[in-house]
């Protein structure tokens, strides 16, 4: 459709010299139906909202973690993590996974071969995951990658840890 309307636009451009002919209008090409206004919002309806993990800096989310009083989830990842991608497009997206990051958790995502690692922690395998309390005392550190159960499981287990 494109060729076509880009046809008729340099086919009118050369005919405006030759005032003899009429022009073509390019909506008279088109074959589309144009959307209709009236109907734009039922397509915007339809359209599923996808919300995501909010991953913070480590400081940052420390300053957060002390206002809404609520604990540190660290993320250990690596560009080259096959089972970090996996778990990301698997678990880190499903909606359960992501209301209870963001009803518990501050989340802090920190790529092990190129950003700098909070708390004195050393590099470890990937995925980990390292929930920390807002005072900044290390509650769990939990290696692998998990299914969406198991890391509500996990959620679960460190915020009560965090609470004692």
């Amino acid at each position: 459709m494109k060729k076509i309307l880009t046809l008729g636009l340099l086919f009118n451009s050369l005919l405006l010299a030759n005032e003899s002919i009429p022009i073509i209008e390019p909506h008279i090409i088109m074959e589309e139906q144009p959307i209709i206004l009236e109907e734009l919002p039922i397509l915007m309806e339809e359209q599923p909202i996808i919300e995501k993990i909010n991953y913070l800096p480590y400081d940052e989310a420390l300053r957060i973690a002390k206002i809404e009083q609520k604990m540190i989830m660290i993320k250990m990842t690596a560009e080259y993590c096959h089972y970090c991608k996996k778990m990301d497009i698997e678990v880190m997206e499903e909606p359960e996974i992501v209301e209870a990051l963001k009803k518990d958790f501050v989340s802090v995502e920190i790529d092990v071969e190129m950003d700098e690692i909070p708390l004195e922690l050393r590099k470890m395998m990937t995925p980990s995951f390292v929930f920390v309390t807002n005072n900044e005392d290390v509650v769990s550190i939990v290696p692998g990658s998990w299914t969406k159960e198991d890391f509500l499981g996990l959620l679960k287990s460190a915020k009560e840890e965090g609470e004692k």
